[in-house]
């Protein structure tokens, strides 16, 4: 590695290293690594979580995430139902099935984060949860905050004649 890399190279790199390796432990159970985190993000909300919600939470298009909620749902690991309040929107939650493979899965993830992670000490893995949180919160913020924010009016440059 370059010794002045770029943290968003490093972050990538170490993203990439971690989806790979999670991908080998995750597949023992039928899942990919996306849907792992759509099991687990889900688990996060008892009352459900609007699929709108969970693709803003993935990062990733409504399309994608639908198309990673149906093929769960086809398997019956997760259920949508429409919402008391608003009729329109689904909520997506764990059935029993779900939470029981999700169970099963978190065990073998946790041993394969303590070996992943397993350069760092106990201080060091805090501080970097911190930290990665840290960088997530404010990520968030400024993106909300700029989407908030008026566009800047836009100039154009009047060549004068000399």
């Amino acid at each position: 590695m370059p010794k002045n890399a770029l943290l968003s190279y490093l972050l990538r790199q170490t993203q990439l290293c971690n989806y790979q390796q999670l991908d080998e432990v995750v597949q023992v159970f039928g899942l990919t690594p996306s849907q792992y985190i759509v099991l687990s993000v889900v688990d996060e909300h008892r009352d459900g979580v609007f699929s709108s919600a969970l693709a803003r939470r993935l990062g990733v298009t409504p399309q994608s995430c639908h198309e990673i909620v149906t093929g769960l749902e086809q398997r019956g690991l997760i259920r949508r139902v429409e919402d008391a309040a608003y009729r329109r929107m689904l909520r997506v939650s764990l059935t029993a099935k779900g939470a029981t493979l999700l169970n099963k899965c978190n065990k073998d993830v946790e041993r394969f984060e303590a070996r992943f992670f397993g350069g760092l000490s106990a201080a060091e893995t805090t501080a970097f949860r911190a930290m990665l949180t840290r960088i997530i919160r404010d990520s968030r913020e400024n993106s909300a905050a700029d989407s908030l924010e008026a566009p800047a009016p836009r100039t154009r440059a009047v060549a004068t004649a000399r």
